[in-house]
C-alpha cells in the first residue's frame, strides 16, 4: 500500500467535515493556479485542488504544460497521476486504470 492509498484509507474513515477540513487545509499547498493549463474561468470560480476534488466542470479544456509535479501536495501525498484538471483525481485516474 503506497502513500497515497493510506491517506484515502485513513480518510475513509472520517466524518464529512475531516475530509472537508482535510481537502481545505491542502488547498494553501495547491500550485494549480501557477500551471499554464490553469486559466482566466477557473480563476473567477476559484477552482483548485483537481487531485483531490477531480477535474474541471467547464472551465478546463485545453492541455498546456502541467505543473502537477511541482506541487507539495503531488508530493506529500505520493500521488503518481498529472493533468488533474483535464483526467480528474488521483483515485479516479487510478481506478480508471484497473
Amino acid at each position: 500500500m503506497d502513500k497515497f492509498e493510506k491517506t484515502m484509507e485513513l480518510l475513509a474513515g472520517a466524518s464529512d467535515k475531516e475530509r472537508s477540513n482535510f481537502v481545505f487545509e491542502n488547498r494553501h499547498l495547491c500550485v494549480c493556479h501557477t500551471c499554464r493549463t490553469y486559466n482566466e474561468c477557473a480563476m473567477n470560480v476559484k477552482e483548485a485542488l483537481y487531485c483531490m476534488t477531480g477535474e474541471s466542470p467547464t472551465c478546463i479544456k485545453e492541455k498546456k504544460i502541467c505543473a502537477c509535479s511541482r506541487c507539495p501536495v503531488h508530493f506529500s501525498y505520493g500521488l503518481t497521476k498529472y493533468f488533474f484538471c483535464l483526467r480528474g483525481a488521483e483515485i479516479d485516474q487510478r481506478a480508471a486504470k484497473k
